[in-house]
């Protein structure tokens, strides 16, 4: 059976990287458009303002609440842009060392999937990514173990790679697979259902592509809401 296994690993490669595509490309445009409004908000509160606010203050009329706000805003950022600007580039330099680390990229990757809107999007494609090589394994010969073994250091997240390696421990100690995900907390309900149900039926390579089918959906679907 190796051509009907290379022929499931083609497809399954080419689904993850069509479906990381489309993650990738929901998150550069807002975070783009974020950076070119934060560029554009810096340059008024840094040089339109300061120089309305001196009109304004010859013009000796008491200011709306909201305008001394935003004066007092410029006045800050106009005291204190370096310092602000230290901080952030320091930030970022040690969130790049953080990763370097197994705990510090294993908090990043936390992090990331407690972003508003688009945590629950990259856990989504995550799992996705998960059911789309475990089902190729499993279908291609591959035992559970040695396929969770597979996915797990296959993941790129590291809080998807520490759930399935807790997944294949709860297997080696007896546990059925549907418990050890269901103990993660990490997959969706619909993963879980699923896999419960191709255990019973023994039907487990069967539910993993129905699981991939949906999410072949799901996902673009997601990310086009979403953008």
């Amino acid at each position: 059976s190796l051509s009907r296994s290379l022929e499931r690993m083609a497809s399954g490669i080419e689904w993850r990287e069509d479906t990381r595509r489309s993650v990738r490309g929901a998150l550069t445009k807002p975070l783009f458009l974020g950076a070119v409004v934060l560029g554009l908000l810096v340059l008024v509160v840094t040089f339109l303002v300061p120089r309305i606010a001196g009109i304004l203050s010859k013009s000796g009329i008491e200011l709306p609440l909201v305008t001394r706000i935003l004066l007092a805003a410029s006045a800050f950022v106009k005291s204190f842009g370096l310092p602000i600007t230290g901080g952030v580039i320091v930030a970022v330099v040690a969130l790049c060392a953080a990763r370097c680390t197994e705990r510090g990229a294993l908090m990043t990757d936390q992090l990331v999937l407690r972003i508003p809107l688009f945590g629950k999007l990259i856990r989504m494609a995550q799992a996705a990514d998960f059911a789309s090589l475990f089902g190729t394994l499993l279908g291609s010969g591959v035992h559970v173990v040695r396929g969770l073994e597979i996915c797990r250091n296959a993941a790129r997240n590291r809080v998807l790679a520490q759930s399935v390696d807790g997944v294949r421990q709860a297997v080696l100690r007896g546990e059925s697979l549907s418990d050890g995900l269901e103990r993660t907390s990490f997959f969706p309900g619909l993963v879980l259902r699923m896999v419960a149900i191709g255990e019973q039926t023994g039907q487990l390579v069967q539910s993993l592509d129905r699981v991939t089918a949906y999410f072949d959906k799901e996902v673009p679907r997601s990310v086009k809401k979403l953008t």
